[in-house]
């Protein structure tokens, strides 16, 4: 998509008046641009199902960014909402898009990349928004590195939200100071989907997803990406806005069976071995994250008495399970109302 093609309000499809702000009442942000530069192809990926309600806004934030190289791709499961006629009222601003039952997010993400011919490539969900100037920001960003992240903003339909920002992305860091909480130690690993931007080409010779997975397969990815090609290059502007939601994908007794399939997965592959003791860390910590999170669903039980079963588990295993989520937890059901 050229600069010249590039679509704006002026010519984009009539929404609803109510809507505002961006990317409904706002277009990107004003920026000169170096036309004498060539800039890479981006493609963004959009997997959708059902989520029309979503899409149309995750689809002009794309679009809007005025980019001159883009390419988006958007794969929809065959959805039975109004997807579809979302995606028409596009159409002439896609690169690629298709309606097709498939396997899942991953089988739809996978065929994603198989069409991507950028330079650069992500994708970002059907109820997420990319931010005015990312394309821009990413760009310049992954210059001379292999990968580039930046600010991801969680937010909710209640005005909440809290920037994620990445840091000390490695595959040993993210298997074992992999930050879950809002309060990042200072050598925590701190990783967002939606704000980590791959090198298409190397993305590739790392292979498919894994089809298996069908919660935690961009960490998987994640891991063995920077394991091969760990330079990143940080950024502290806000990428994407990443929606919270009840209707977002839930996967209870699957995690331990997913976090089972990653280590094994990596212990059967001799260019990951490296990673063997980290991995399997990993997953002792998966499950007892699990476990903690029973607990604290548990609101009819004793804070205190939960509070030192926690404790007295923990002990089980202090090099896996005394961290900073676990002591947090502690501390969230005994201030719990």
């Amino acid at each position: 998509m050229s600069e010249s093609t590039s679509p704006t309000l002026a010519n984009f499809p009539v929404t609803s008046t109510e809507k505002s702000g961006w990317p409904w009442s706002l277009e990107r942000e004003l920026i000169d641009i170096d036309r004498s530069q060539k800039w890479p192809k981006i493609t963004v990926f959009t997997p959708n199902y059902n989520y029309g309600h979503y899409l149309e806004e995750t689809i002009r934030s794309v679009l809007l960014q005025g980019y001159p190289n883009l390419e988006y791709i958007i794969i929809d499961g065959g959805s039975t909402d109004n997807s579809v006629e979302v995606i028409k009222k596009y159409e002439p601003w896609l690169t690629y898009w298709t309606s097709e039952a498939d396997r899942g997010q991953t089988h739809a993400i996978n065929k994603g990349l198989a069409k991507a011919t950028g330079e650069v490539f992500n994708w970002i969900n059907s109820d997420d928004v990319l931010m005015p100037g990312a394309l821009f920001a990413i760009a310049e960003g992954i210059k001379d590195y292999d990968a580039f992240a930046g600010v991801v903003t969680n937010f909710d339909e209640l005005g909440n939200q809290e920037p994620v920002i990445a840091k000390n992305i490695t595959a040993e860091g993210l298997l074992t100071k992999f930050n879950t909480t809002n309060r990042p130690g200072e050598n925590a690993t701190v990783y967002h989907q939606p704000g980590f931007w791959f090198r298409t080409e190397l993305l590739k010779n790392i292979g498919s997803l894994n089809e298996n997975l069908r919660i935690q397969f961009d960490f998987d990815r994640v891991v063995r990406y920077v394991h091969r090609y760990p330079n990143v290059n940080y950024s502290d502007r806000v990428l994407v806005n990443f929606r919270l939601h009840q209707e977002q994908k839930t996967a209870p007794g699957n995690i331990e069976q997913e976090g089972q399939n990653i280590v094994k997965s990596v212990l059967d592959d001799p260019e990951y071995q490296a990673l063997s003791k980290p991995a399997q860390l990993w997953l002792m910590r998966l499950v007892w994250y699990e476990k903690l999170a029973e607990f604290d669903r548990q609101t009819d039980k004793s804070k205190l008495l939960q509070s030192l079963k926690i404790l007295l588990l923990s002990c089980r295993n202090p090099p896996a399970y005394w961290t900073r989520y676990t002591f947090g937890g502690i501390r969230k059901i005994l201030t719990r109302l």
